[in-house]
């Protein structure tokens, strides 16, 4: 009677190298095709997810669209990809003006944006000084211990109890002995 495993040759085993190997597929790149594309419409609008970073008020799209357009991408050759247009801060009034703001409504939106960016450097300017405070209290501990440190003459404690006066009375106190030994 033969077994089934007498059947199978070596590389047959999915466990087997060589089987393994056989099993790969060549990697080619995916890519994903559509057939339509929707398009909604929105009138630009004050607000926007995003704060410009140089100067203007930022400008978004209206809360509902306007319209709506479909075009069929199976008959149209592939397109190339595209940037996104940033505008600067005239453009950004002029967007404004055309979507019917008044102006003191957009230097109202302009001065919110300078506090707000100001508001943000400053918080960028508290970080960087707290890192730098960190980084300067890392590097201080890492120096060599000052010679007359509670815990370089076996005191018990934490830095924080230790008055420094005591360094300086230890300090008076033996430079007196020198001069005392330097008299005799």
């Amino acid at each position: 009677m033969e077994r089934a495993a007498d059947k199978d040759t070596p590389t047959d085993s999915p466990t087997h190298v060589e089987a393994l190997i056989a099993m790969e597929v060549p990697l080619r790149p995916t890519r994903v095709h559509f057939s339509t594309a929707t398009t909604y419409l929105f009138n630009p609008a004050y607000g926007g997810s995003a704060l410009p970073k140089e100067t203007g008020p930022p400008i978004g799209m209206a809360i509902t669209h306007f319209d709506v357009v479909e075009q069929d991408l199976s008959t149209r050759p592939t397109c190339r990809r595209g940037s996104v247009r940033k505008f600067n801060h005239l453009e950004r009034i002029e967007i404004l003006k055309q979507a019917e703001y008044h102006v003191q409504e957009i230097a109202s939106f302009c001065m919110d944006a300078i506090a707000l960016r100001k508001s943000r450097q400053e918080t960028v300017d508290e970080v960087r000084r707290e890192r730098k405070r960190k980084q300067q209290q890392d590097s201080s501990r890492h120096t060599k211990p000052r010679m007359f440190h509670p815990s370089m003459m076996g005191c018990v404690g934490s830095d924080d109890e230790y008055d420094s006066q005591e360094d300086e009375d230890v300090y008076e106190f033996e430079e007196k002995e020198e001069d005392e030994e330097h008299c005799m």
